[in-house]
């Protein structure tokens, strides 16, 4: 079995959906949460920062970095972001549509990341957008 997980990746695979902030102070603000096996280190929305409707800051520049930083450190010979996106408590307006800017602005913004770390050399094969069908085992 060594031999055989041993051998080159086909492609390393990353599911993004923020970056965090980190803090060692204990906080109970919305967005806060003690990172697990963290002996006591909190993630936190920055201030400023625009967040989903999880608390969850917005930042697209976490994944060019992301992207451009395991292209650095590991070289995989490709990469596919498996999963990207974020929820918005999205209702239907008085015509009956759900209006979605701040989805649409989101994976317009990460996708725009996406193509910087392209072109930072990032060889990146894939993007897969979180959708709604992701969620349906969660449902009640």
């Amino acid at each position: 079995d060594l031999e055989v997980i041993a051998g080159p990746l086909d492609f390393l695979g990353v599911n993004y959906y923020r970056r965090h902030t980190v803090t060692a102070e204990t906080r109970s603000e919305p967005g806060a949460d003690e990172l697990p096996g963290s002996l006591g280190a909190w993630s936190v929305l920055p201030s400023g920062v625009e967040a989903t409707a999880m608390a969850w800051p917005i930042e697209p520049q976490g994944l060019a970095d992301l992207l451009i930083e395991l292209h650095r450190d590991y070289g995989p010979a490709r990469i596919v972001v498996t999963e990207n996106g974020a929820a918005f408590a999205d209702e239907p307006a008085s015509d009956g549509v759900v209006h979605d800017e701040r989805r649409i602005a989101f994976l317009r913004d990460h996708i725009a990341a996406v193509r910087a770390a392209l072109v930072a050399g990032v060889p990146l094969a894939g993007y897969f957008v979180w959708s709604l069908l992701d969620n349906f085992e969660w449902a009640e």
